[in-house]
């Protein structure tokens, strides 16, 4: 496996990744839209026909690192794990005492993978998906693969 860093050679292919897993390059975190187009991070691309199966994107901050995307295609094998990892390493190189993630209430899945991988759950901004619709009305009510009412984000972090 080798990841590559997001840069000029790569980053139309990122954005068009982040756009369609996303639905947009806009970001809602905490009620601030990130720019996903202007963060840092690393891929994983299939060796033939180079298109991404992994990407995390992140934000450095004077004592976080906030990972604002994070998508691995292929499920159990440590990828998205191994991108975290690479992240976290940046962190600490940066001085950030802490790497933080948000995730909403629906999915189940990032919930467990982000306890699993040495996150613990620190903070629910309580009916802030709600908030945030006015910002961006395209965020479902529900979600398209749990089926679950989207209402609140959850914040974890691992201590660097």
């Amino acid at each position: 496996m080798k990841f590559l860093p997001i840069g000029p050679e790569n980053r139309e292919k990122v954005n068009e990744f982040i756009a369609r897993h996303w639905l947009s390059t806009d970001i809602l975190i905490r009620g601030e839209i990130v720019d996903s187009k202007t963060c840092e991070g690393f891929l994983l691309e299939n060796e033939d026909n180079k298109k991404i199966v992994a990407l995390i994107t992140y934000e450095i901050r004077p004592t976080e690192c906030e990972i604002v995307t994070l998508n691995s295609l292929i499920e159990g094998i440590g990828i998205a794990a191994k991108l975290i990892d690479r992240v976290a390493g940046i962190a600490r190189a940066h001085g950030c005492q802490r790497l933080v993630v948000m995730t909403t209430n629906d999915n189940i899945k990032a919930i467990s993978f982000y306890q699993k991988n040495g996150f613990d759950m620190v903070k629910v901004y309580r009916n802030s998906i709600n908030e945030n619709r006015y910002l961006k009305p395209s965020i479902p009510k529900i979600s398209r693969f749990s089926g679950i009412p989207m209402s609140h984000e959850i914040e974890f972090e691992r201590i660097l």
